[in-house]
């Protein structure tokens, strides 16, 4: 069973995403349009200078595509340049938080 109430984790969606899946996995998971849930992400994110943008790129990172087993982190922390570009991604968001 997939969906809302389903005993399945959080997963990004690979159908109906428009940027990491992670909003599309939200809404498949909780029945909540996905369109609602894009307007509250982008009206948090002005409302917080960026800091639910930083939010959702977390999260991109540690939740795992539907189908597969791993993160995107994980991968990365296995490949040498995967930890070189996770470090200049962290890197760009600090600033960007500074900033």
């Amino acid at each position: 069973m997939h969906g809302p109430g389903s005993p399945l984790p959080l997963r990004r969606e690979s159908e109906g995403r428009l940027a990491g899946g992670v909003v599309a996995g939200i809404s498949a998971k909780t029945g909540i349009d996905v369109t609602a849930l894009r307007v509250v992400l982008v009206v948090l994110t002005l409302l917080t200078t960026g800091f639910f943008a930083a939010v959702y790129v977390i999260t991109w990172l540690v939740m795992p595509m539907t189908g597969e087993t791993g993160n995107i982190a994980s991968r990365a922390l296995s490949d040498k340049r995967g930890i070189g570009l996770a470090a200049a991604l962290g890197s760009a968001l600090a600033v960007l938080m500074i900033t």
